[in-house]
């Protein structure tokens, strides 16, 4: 259990997240914009692909039933993108084929394992969990296979200790406000206010209530602070 735990911190949307603007930040202050906006439009697409896929199904129930496949998983999607491109950067300036190509597995490894916990706590169905890895997957290698033919980007020490930053600050439970509005997203597209859900394949029989931190109240579809507690 503790190891799935750790797995799921590192497909977490606090660490990822950060993590994928942090490699975009770092290339392109070492003079490799070209290849930051490449990456940035690369791991922009699948982000948008998995909102396009949550959307569909959240506001007009499209998905493959027979699957139970209901939208990329986001998690496993962000994980499988940035940890074998991080492994990549960590040795690109190795010199050694054999190096750079290992590093390159182990990064998918480690997306695997996140991308995987996200089923193992019943977040995700398989096949969400697999589509959203194969996305993420793929970015990366599109991304490295363009790196390869970019000069050398020396990233070691500050991407590793800029890492361990990440992962000292990552708080202990995981932001609820991407579902949130993308599930408001969906129902104000598709016009009325109950979410499909993946179990049944059928709108929730009460209308949809926004999860709100305490002390906030929800009001409509937003979240706002009581008065005398600002």
């Amino acid at each position: 259990m503790e190891f799935w735990k750790f797995a799921t911190a590192l497909g977490g949307l606090s660490f990822a997240g950060p993590l994928a603007l942090l490699v975009a930040v770092l290339m392109a202050a070492r003079g490799r914009v070209a290849l930051s906006l490449y990456w940035c439009v690369l791991f922009g697409a699948a982000m948008l692909v998995v909102i396009a896929t949550k959307v569909a199904f959240l506001g007009w129930g499209i998905g493959i039933r027979e699957w139970g496949m209901a939208g990329f998983s986001g998690h496993a999607t962000r994980a499988a993108a940035i940890f074998p491109v991080v492994c990549f950067l960590l040795f690109q300036d190795s010199g050694m084929k054999r190096v750079l190509n290992t590093a390159v597995i182990v990064g998918v490894v480690i997306g695997a394992i996140a991308s995987w916990s996200r089923y193992e706590v019943r977040a995700h169905t398989v096949s969400e969990t697999l589509f959203g890895f194969a996305l993420g997957t793929a970015v990366a290698l599109l991304f490295i296979r363009r790196a390869l033919h970019e000069p050398r980007i020396t990233l070691r020490l500050v991407l590793l200790a800029l890492c361990g930053v990440l992962l000292l600050l990552k708080p202990e439970r995981e932001p609820i406000d991407s579902e949130k509005w993308i599930t408001v997203l969906a129902m104000k597209l598709a016009g009325h206010d109950r979410p499909y859900q993946r179990w049944s394949w059928q709108p929730k029989r009460q209308p949809y209530t926004v999860r709100c931190r305490p002390p906030e109240v929800a009001r409509g579809y937003g979240c706002y602070w009581p008065k005398g507690n600002h």
